[in-house]
Protein backbone atom coordinates (compact mmCIF):
# COMPACT_ATOMS: atom_id res chain seq x y z
CA UNK A 1 0.00 0.00 0.00
CA UNK A 2 1.25 3.47 -0.81
CA UNK A 3 0.34 7.02 -1.65
CA UNK A 4 -2.82 8.09 -3.48
CA UNK A 5 -2.17 11.83 -3.59
CA UNK A 6 -1.80 12.22 -7.37
CA UNK A 7 -5.54 11.95 -7.84
CA UNK A 8 -5.77 15.36 -6.21
CA UNK A 9 -3.86 16.88 -9.12
CA UNK A 10 -5.48 14.97 -12.01
CA UNK A 11 -8.80 13.58 -10.74
CA UNK A 12 -10.35 13.45 -14.22
CA UNK A 13 -8.27 10.40 -15.15
CA UNK A 14 -8.77 8.37 -11.97
CA UNK A 15 -12.22 6.90 -12.89
CA UNK A 16 -10.88 5.76 -16.27
CA UNK A 17 -8.00 3.89 -14.65
CA UNK A 18 -10.37 2.32 -12.12
CA UNK A 19 -12.53 1.13 -15.03
CA UNK A 20 -9.45 -0.42 -16.63
CA UNK A 21 -8.79 -2.54 -13.52
CA UNK A 22 -12.47 -3.26 -12.81
CA UNK A 23 -12.80 -6.51 -14.85
CA UNK A 24 -10.07 -8.10 -12.72
CA UNK A 25 -11.99 -7.34 -9.53
CA UNK A 26 -15.65 -7.94 -10.40
CA UNK A 27 -16.72 -11.44 -9.39
CA UNK A 28 -13.66 -12.08 -7.22
CA UNK A 29 -13.39 -12.12 -3.44
CA UNK A 30 -10.91 -10.41 -1.14
CA UNK A 31 -9.41 -13.71 -0.01
CA UNK A 32 -6.25 -13.15 -2.06
CA UNK A 33 -5.59 -9.42 -2.21
CA UNK A 34 -1.89 -9.83 -3.15
CA UNK A 35 -3.00 -12.02 -6.06
CA UNK A 36 -5.51 -9.43 -7.26
CA UNK A 37 -2.86 -6.73 -6.93
CA UNK A 38 -0.42 -8.76 -9.03
CA UNK A 39 -3.00 -9.24 -11.79
CA UNK A 40 -3.81 -5.52 -11.88
CA UNK A 41 -0.15 -4.52 -11.78
CA UNK A 42 0.83 -6.82 -14.64
CA UNK A 43 -2.18 -5.82 -16.74
CA UNK A 44 -0.84 -2.27 -16.73
CA UNK A 45 2.79 -3.28 -16.91
CA UNK A 46 3.69 -1.01 -19.83
CA UNK A 47 2.16 2.17 -18.39
CA UNK A 48 1.23 1.68 -14.72
CA UNK A 49 4.42 0.68 -12.94
CA UNK A 50 4.93 4.26 -11.77
CA UNK A 51 2.93 7.47 -11.82
CA UNK A 52 -0.83 7.80 -11.77
CA UNK A 53 -1.51 4.17 -12.69
CA UNK A 54 0.45 2.89 -9.71
CA UNK A 55 -1.12 5.48 -7.42
CA UNK A 56 -4.68 4.50 -8.41
CA UNK A 57 -3.68 0.89 -7.81
CA UNK A 58 -2.63 1.88 -4.27
CA UNK A 59 -6.07 3.34 -3.66
CA UNK A 60 -7.79 0.19 -4.94
CA UNK A 61 -5.58 -2.00 -2.77
CA UNK A 62 -6.37 0.06 0.33
CA UNK A 63 -10.10 -0.26 -0.47
CA UNK A 64 -9.74 -4.05 -0.78
CA UNK A 65 -8.10 -4.33 2.62
CA UNK A 66 -10.78 -2.07 4.08
CA UNK A 67 -13.45 -4.36 2.64
CA UNK A 68 -11.72 -7.43 4.04
CA UNK A 69 -11.55 -5.82 7.47
CA UNK A 70 -15.27 -5.06 7.36
CA UNK A 71 -16.08 -8.62 6.29
CA UNK A 72 -14.00 -10.16 9.06
CA UNK A 73 -14.98 -7.49 11.60
CA UNK A 74 -11.31 -6.88 12.36
CA UNK A 75 -9.05 -3.83 12.11
CA UNK A 76 -6.86 -4.04 9.04
CA UNK A 77 -3.63 -3.76 11.04
CA UNK A 78 -4.52 -7.01 12.82
CA UNK A 79 -5.17 -8.82 9.53
CA UNK A 80 -1.89 -7.57 8.10
CA UNK A 81 -0.01 -8.55 11.25
CA UNK A 82 -1.34 -12.11 11.06
CA UNK A 83 -0.50 -12.40 7.35
CA UNK A 84 2.98 -11.00 7.94
CA UNK A 85 3.65 -13.52 10.70
CA UNK A 86 6.05 -11.19 12.48
CA UNK A 87 5.49 -8.78 15.29
CA UNK A 88 5.26 -5.06 15.91
CA UNK A 89 7.49 -3.61 18.59
CA UNK A 90 5.45 -3.20 21.75
CA UNK A 91 2.34 -4.71 20.16
CA UNK A 92 1.50 -6.86 23.19
CA UNK A 93 0.77 -3.80 25.33
CA UNK A 94 -0.07 -1.17 22.74
CA UNK A 95 -3.55 0.11 22.03
CA UNK A 96 -3.66 0.37 18.24
CA UNK A 97 -6.95 2.23 18.30
CA UNK A 98 -4.74 5.33 18.29
CA UNK A 99 -1.73 5.88 16.04
CA UNK A 100 0.78 8.73 16.02
CA UNK A 101 0.33 10.93 12.95
CA UNK A 102 2.04 13.90 11.35
CA UNK A 103 0.59 16.60 9.12
CA UNK A 104 1.99 17.18 5.65
CA UNK A 105 1.96 20.94 5.46
CA UNK A 106 2.87 21.50 1.82
CA UNK A 107 4.76 24.78 1.17
CA UNK A 108 6.39 26.80 3.92
CA UNK A 109 4.14 29.85 4.18
CA UNK A 110 5.92 33.14 4.85
CA UNK A 111 6.45 35.48 6.65
CA UNK A 112 7.62 33.04 9.30
CA UNK A 113 4.65 33.76 11.57
CA UNK A 114 2.42 32.28 8.86
CA UNK A 115 4.39 29.06 9.01
CA UNK A 116 4.35 28.88 12.79
CA UNK A 117 0.63 29.63 12.73
CA UNK A 118 0.10 26.68 10.41
CA UNK A 119 2.12 24.41 12.70
CA UNK A 120 0.19 25.62 15.77
CA UNK A 121 -3.04 24.78 13.97
CA UNK A 122 -1.88 21.24 13.16
CA UNK A 123 -0.78 20.70 16.75
CA UNK A 124 -4.18 21.90 17.98
CA UNK A 125 -5.72 19.09 15.95
CA UNK A 126 -3.59 16.53 17.78
CA UNK A 127 -0.81 15.94 15.26
CA UNK A 128 2.53 15.12 16.86
CA UNK A 129 4.65 16.20 13.93
CA UNK A 130 4.67 18.26 10.75
CA UNK A 131 6.40 18.16 7.39
CA UNK A 132 7.44 21.49 5.90
CA UNK A 133 8.70 22.39 2.44
CA UNK A 134 11.84 24.02 1.08
CA UNK A 135 11.99 27.75 0.48
CA UNK A 136 9.19 30.16 1.26
CA UNK A 137 5.73 30.73 -0.13
CA UNK A 138 4.40 34.30 -0.10
CA UNK A 139 0.73 34.90 -0.79
CA UNK A 140 1.42 37.86 -3.08
CA UNK A 141 4.60 36.80 -4.88
CA UNK A 142 4.58 33.00 -4.82
CA UNK A 143 7.56 30.73 -4.21
CA UNK A 144 11.13 31.70 -3.40
CA UNK A 145 13.48 28.71 -3.15
CA UNK A 146 17.20 29.53 -2.85
CA UNK A 147 19.29 27.14 -4.94
CA UNK A 148 22.89 28.20 -4.28
CA UNK A 149 24.50 25.96 -1.62
CA UNK A 150 25.42 28.60 0.98
CA UNK A 151 22.23 30.62 0.56
CA UNK A 152 19.96 27.57 0.66
CA UNK A 153 21.73 26.10 3.69
CA UNK A 154 21.47 29.40 5.56
CA UNK A 155 17.81 29.95 4.68
CA UNK A 156 16.61 26.45 5.53
CA UNK A 157 18.63 26.12 8.74
CA UNK A 158 17.33 29.47 10.02
CA UNK A 159 13.77 28.36 9.27
CA UNK A 160 14.20 25.08 11.12
CA UNK A 161 16.02 26.80 13.99
CA UNK A 162 13.10 29.21 14.41
CA UNK A 163 10.64 26.31 14.49
CA UNK A 164 12.71 24.41 17.06
CA UNK A 165 13.00 27.51 19.25
CA UNK A 166 9.25 28.11 18.98
CA UNK A 167 8.01 24.53 19.43
CA UNK A 168 10.91 22.70 21.10
CA UNK A 169 12.50 19.37 20.31
CA UNK A 170 9.46 17.20 21.04
CA UNK A 171 7.80 18.17 17.76
CA UNK A 172 8.51 15.60 15.06
CA UNK A 173 9.86 17.74 12.26
CA UNK A 174 10.17 16.48 8.70
CA UNK A 175 11.41 18.34 5.64
CA UNK A 176 10.35 17.86 2.02
CA UNK A 177 12.53 19.71 -0.49
CA UNK A 178 10.09 18.90 -3.34
CA UNK A 179 12.95 18.88 -5.83
CA UNK A 180 11.04 16.56 -8.13
CA UNK A 181 8.80 19.43 -9.23
CA UNK A 182 10.60 22.57 -8.13
CA UNK A 183 11.49 25.37 -10.51
CA UNK A 184 14.62 26.07 -8.45
CA UNK A 185 16.33 22.70 -8.60
CA UNK A 186 19.01 21.83 -6.06
CA UNK A 187 22.17 20.14 -7.25
CA UNK A 188 24.10 17.61 -5.18
CA UNK A 189 26.28 20.30 -3.59
CA UNK A 190 23.23 22.27 -2.44
CA UNK A 191 21.43 19.18 -1.14
CA UNK A 192 24.47 18.16 0.92
CA UNK A 193 24.95 21.70 2.24
CA UNK A 194 21.32 21.91 3.36
CA UNK A 195 21.41 18.45 4.95
CA UNK A 196 24.55 19.27 6.92
CA UNK A 197 23.17 22.64 8.03
CA UNK A 198 19.99 21.02 9.39
CA UNK A 199 21.62 17.94 10.89
CA UNK A 200 21.76 19.30 14.44
CA UNK A 201 18.01 19.95 14.46
CA UNK A 202 17.21 16.22 14.49
CA UNK A 203 14.82 15.99 11.56
CA UNK A 204 12.90 12.74 11.25
CA UNK A 205 13.78 12.68 7.55
CA UNK A 206 14.77 14.84 4.59
CA UNK A 207 12.62 14.00 1.57
CA UNK A 208 13.36 14.49 -2.13
CA UNK A 209 16.48 16.68 -1.85
CA UNK A 210 17.31 15.97 -5.51
CA UNK A 211 15.34 15.50 -8.73
CA UNK A 212 14.67 11.81 -9.32
CA UNK A 213 17.03 11.71 -12.30
CA UNK A 214 19.99 12.69 -10.11
CA UNK A 215 19.87 9.82 -7.61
Amino acid sequence: MGETYAGYFFPEVVPEIVEFFKPILVGNSVEDIPGLWAKMYHSGNFWGRVGLGAIVLCGIEAALWDLKGKQEKLPVWKILKEKWGGDFKGSDNTDFSQLPCYATGGPSNYPIDKLTGKIEYYMSLGFQGVKIGAGAYYKDSGFNIPSEPAEAADFESKKVDYIRQHFGNDLWLMFDAHMGNSSATWGLETAIAVAKAMEKYKLVFLEEPLPKGMY
